[in-house]
C-alpha cells in the first residue's frame, strides 16, 4: 500500500475531475486500502456536496463556477467543514479506545460521551463492523447495531441531510450484512429496508441503492429465492459498471454465477466464474479472488473433477488465511473435507470436518456446524462407524439447547440420534435432516416432521 496520504486539495480536485489527476487510478486504489484517506475523502465529499447547494450562491447566477457565494452562508459551510475535520480527528482517537473496552461497556460509553455520537465516530464504528464481519460476525453485529442506533439520533440541524441519510443507510446496511453472516436472514431483509429508506432520502443515492440491491440479492439467494435475486444482482452489476466500479461489478457477477449454481446449471456457473478470473487477478482483488476460487471448487466437485476442485479450495483457503478472513478459510476447509468424503478417504475427512465444525461453533455459527456434522455422519456411515453418530447428535442437541436455538433443530437431531441408536439411520435420512437444517434459517417456525415411510 502507498505509505503517503493525500491532502484535502488533492481529494477535492479528484472529486471535481478525476481525469485531471495523473495519479487518479492510484488514489482510488489507495482510498480502498487506507482508512484515514477514505474517511478524509468522505468528509471532503460531504463538504463538496454542501457547496453545491444553490442556497449558498446567488439564485440568479447561471453557473456555480461564475457565481459569487454569499459570504455569510459560505462562512457557515466553512465552519461545517472545520467541524467535520475536528470530528474526524476525535474519532481517530476515541473510537479505538472505545473498542478496547469490554463490549458490554460500549453502549454506556456512547451514551455518556457526545463526542462518540458524531457522524465521524459513528462511521468509524460502522467501518469496524464491516472489517470484522468475515472473522467475528457476532462482534460485527454488536458494532453495527450500536452505529445504526446512534445514527438514528443524529440531528439534521447539525449536518447536511445527505450526510445523515447516507450514514444511516451505511449503518443499517452493515447491520444487515452482519445478520446475514449469522444466518438471521429475515432480520437482515428488514435492516435492508431501513437502509434503502435512508439512502432514498439522499440527493445522491443511485450508487448506494445499488449496494443495497446487491446485499438484498445475496440474502434472497441464500434464502433460495433465486427468481427474486437474479434481477437485483444483474441491475446492481450494471450500475457498478456504469460507475466504473469494477470490483463491485465482479462481486455481482460472482453472485450471478452462484445463482446458476443453485439452479444446478454448473456449466453456466463455471463459465461465469472462469471469465472473472483474469479481471479479478488484474485488479489484485485478493478477497474476491479467494471467493472465486472457493466457488470454482464447489463447481468442479459437482462436475466430478475432484482434483481440480481440491486445487481451487486449497488456493482459496490460503488466501483467506493471509487476509485474516476466518469464515472464508473455514468454508474452504469444509469444501476440502467434503471432497475427502466423496473420494472415500473417510478417516481424513472426519478429522478435517471435526475441526471445521469446532471452528464454526467458536464463531456461534451453530447451524453451519450442524451441517458439517451431517457430512461427518455420512463419513461415519460409509466407514462402518455408525456408533459415532449417537454421541455426535447428542453434542449437537446440547449445543442447541445451551444457545437457546430453535427447539425444532434439536428435535431433528434427536430423531437422527434415535435412528442411529436403533441402527436405522441411512444416507437418505441424513440427507433429509440436512435439507431441513439448511431451510431452517428461512423458515424458523417450521416444525420437524419425520420422513414419510
Amino acid at each position: 500500500m502507498n505509505e503517503i496520504h493525500y491532502d484535502e486539495e488533492t481529494l477535492l480536485t479528484f472529486l471535481e475531475d478525476p481525469i485531471a489527476l495523473d495519479c487518479g487510478d492510484d488514489l482510488e486504489l489507495h482510498m480502498l486500502e487506507c482508512a484515514p484517506c477514505g474517511r478524509l475523502f468522505e468528509s471532503v465529499r460531504e463538504f463538496y456536496a454542501a457547496l453545491s447547494d444553490a442556497a449558498v450562491w446567488g439564485e440568479d447566477e447561471p453557473s456555480l463556477l461564475e457565481a459569487e457565494p454569499d459570504p455569510e452562508k459560505l462562512e457557515e459551510f466553512l465552519a461545517f467543514a472545520r467541524t467535520l475535520s475536528s470530528e474526524e480527528g476525535e474519532a481517530e482517537r476515541l473510537v479505538p479506545a472505545l473498542l478496547r473496552m469490554p463490549p458490554e461497556q460500549w453502549r454506556f460509553e456512547m451514551d455518556a460521551s457526545p463526542r462518540l455520537r458524531t457522524a465521524a465516530a459513528i462511521r468509524r464504528i460502522a467501518e469496524e463492523a464491516r472489517r470484522l464481519v468475515e472473522s467475528v460476525p457476532a462482534r460485527a453485529l454488536e458494532l453495527a447495531t450500536l452505529a445504526s442506533d446512534a445514527s438514528e439520533l443524529l440531528s439534521l440541524d447539525s449536518y447536511t441531510g445527505d450526510t445523515v441519510f447516507q450514514l444511516r443507510g451505511l449503518c443499517w446496511k452493515e447491520r444487515a450484512n452482519a445478520l446475514r453472516y449469522l444466518g438471521r436472514k429475515k432480520e437482515g431483509l428488514k435492516a435492508l429496508d431501513r437502509a434503502e429508506t435512508a439512502f432514498s432520502q439522499s440527493s445522491v443515492c443511485h450508487f448506494d441503492l445499488a449496494t443495497v440491491a446487491y446485499v438484498r440479492g445475496t440474502l434472497l439467494f441464500e434464502m433460495d429465492r433465486t427468481a427474486e435475486a437474479l434481477p437485483l444482482v444483474r441491475a446492481s452489476a450494471e450500475t457498478f459498471l456504469s460507475f466504473g466500479d469494477l470490483r463491485r461489478y465482479a462481486h455481482s457477477r460472482l453472485l450471478e454465477g452462484s445463482i446458476y449454481f443453485e439452479k444446478h446449471d454448473y456449466g453456466e456457473a463455471r463459465d461465469v466464474w472462469m471469465a472473472l478470473l483474469k479481471p479479478v487477478r488484474a485488479d489484485n482483488d485478493l478477497q474476491t479472488l479467494a471467493r472465486l476460487f472457493n466457488n470454482l471448487g464447489h463447481c468442479f466437485v459437482k462436475l466430478g473433477e475432484h482434483d481440480t476442485a481440491g486445487t481451487y479450495f486449497l488456493q482459496a483457503m490460503l488466501i483467506f488465511q493471509d487476509l485474516g478472513m476466518e469464515i472464508g478459510k473455514i468454508r474452504s476447509r469444509w469444501g476440502l473435507g467434503r471432497i475427502l468424503v466423496s473420494t472415500g478417504r473417510f478417516d481424513e475427512a472426519i478429522v478435517r470436518l471435526r475441526q471445521t465444525r469446532e471452528e464454526f461453533d467458536a464463531l456461534s455459527m451453530h447451524l453451519d456446524g450442524a451441517l458439517v456434522a451431517m457430512d461427518m455422519v455420512e463419513a461415519f456411515l460409509a466407514s462402518d462407524q455408525a456408533a459415532q453418530v449417537v454421541p455426535l447428535c447428542r453434542s449437537l442437541i446440547d449445543r442447541f439447547a445451551a444457545e437457546g436455538m430453535s427447539s425444532t433443530a434439536g428435535i431433528a437431531m434427536a430423531y437422527l440420534r434415535e435412528a442411529a441408536a436403533t441402527e436405522q439411520v441411512t444416507p437418505k435420512l441424513v440427507g433429509y435432516v440436512r435439507a431441513y437444517l439448511e431451510e431452517l434459517p428461512q423458515q424458523p417456525s417450521r416444525s420437524f416432521a419425520p420422513p414419510p415411510s
